[in-house]
């Protein structure tokens, strides 16, 4: 419990006995006396001090009475509803899944997370291409080691970076010729002029 719950909880109280007492003298004021009565009731003649007694016990009894129906609607009732509420997922609470489609600029292929890509890693040598995949979960699937190990959309651009964090490459995806083109970022690690493409002889949609 907070500093600040603390105080507002003795304030509370302190007001309480107060509402209480004043309760008191303003019933006295129009000729009820409960604590009196209440003393008989239960005594057979009681004397000043047991009804002064009496008076401060059902002063007490009133002060914890509204201590405890101010504290409710203050500060448990929104307490009780949270626990008491099932939990519903917000529209604007998206599955992780969504929360990497979702930034895909509106010019990318749809087919994205689908196999059938290809990096060509290394356009120097016909050999320096291979089989890529993204999982939906932001990691490479296919082509995984520690130079292709996770992915996402920065703004309109497809960010692959290494096992450590470090930046491998950034690619812009060009709708004419469906790849998405290295934009040879200079704080990227990996070999420039990198691009991504469709494999015609797998495109499995």
């Amino acid at each position: 419990m907070s500093a600040g719950k603390i105080i507002g909880q003795l304030l509370l109280g302190i007001a309480s006995i107060i509402v209480s007492h004043a309760f008191l003298i303003a019933v006295h004021d129009v000729g009820w006396f409960p604590d009196q009565q209440l003393a008989k009731a239960l005594m057979a003649s009681p004397e000043l001090l047991q009804v002064d007694w009496f008076r401060w016990a059902m002063t007490a009894a009133l002060a914890i009475a509204i201590w405890g129906v101010a504290d409710y609607f203050l500060y448990r009732r929104h307490l009780v509803a949270g626990n008491s509420k099932p939990k519903v997922e917000r529209k604007d609470e998206v599955s992780p899944t969504h929360a990497i489609t979702q930034y895909l600029p509106s010019t990318a292929p749809a087919v994205l997370l689908k196999d059938g890509w290809v990096l060509n890693f290394n356009p120097a040598v016909l050999t320096g291409r291979k089989l890529i995949s993204f999982n939906s979960d932001g990691k490479i699937g296919e082509g995984r080691n520690k130079n292709e190990w996770t992915w996402s959309m920065v703004g309109d651009e497809l960010e692959i970076r290494r096992q450590n964090g470090d930046l491998q490459n950034r690619f812009r995806f060009d709708p004419h010729s469906t790849k998405f083109i290295s934009t040879n970022h200079p704080d990227a690690k990996g070999i420039r002029d990198q691009f991504i493409f469709r494999d015609r002889a797998d495109q499995r949609s």
